[in-house]
């Protein structure tokens, strides 16, 4: 994307949690972190995150983009990238993964801009949420 700027969304959910979601899905086979992160499975761990978790920046929609992953213990930290064509003034959004399989989960997400950070804590019901900068 021309004129662009990017920002990073770094994502960590419970290995196990992550094979039981996207088994869920369809009956999945991926089993395990190195599995699911392989070329012929890494679509349906993209389409997952797309589908639970809904951002948007200035008022307009980001998509996250893959850009890797690494395993630590017995999680696995996602990275994504969003694009927006403008600085950051406001940001919306909406994280429901692994909603589906724990009705009490909670989701916690930081934003970080030139050194303010500011959180949306998501339980239970995942209303969309705001912050501004």
């Amino acid at each position: 994307m021309v004129n662009s700027e990017k920002s990073e969304v770094k994502i960590k959910v419970f290995t196990d949690d992550l094979m039981s979601a996207l088994r869920n899905i369809d009956g999945s086979k991926i089993w395990n972190a190195s599995m699911a992160f392989q070329k012929e499975n890494i679509a349906q761990v993209i389409q997952y995150f797309n589908k639970n978790i809904q951002l948007t920046v200035n008022g307009t929609a980001a998509k996250l983009n893959y850009i890797g992953y690494e395993e630590a213990s017995d999680a696995v930290f996602i990275t994504f990238q969003i694009y927006h064509k403008y600085e950051w003034k406001s940001i919306s959004c909406k994280g429901t993964f692994l909603s589906e399989l724990f009705p009490s989960q909670i989701n916690v997400f930081k934003f970080q801009k030139k050194g303010q950070q500011q959180f949306m804590r998501f339980e239970g019901k995942f209303d969309l949420q705001r912050i501004t900068f």
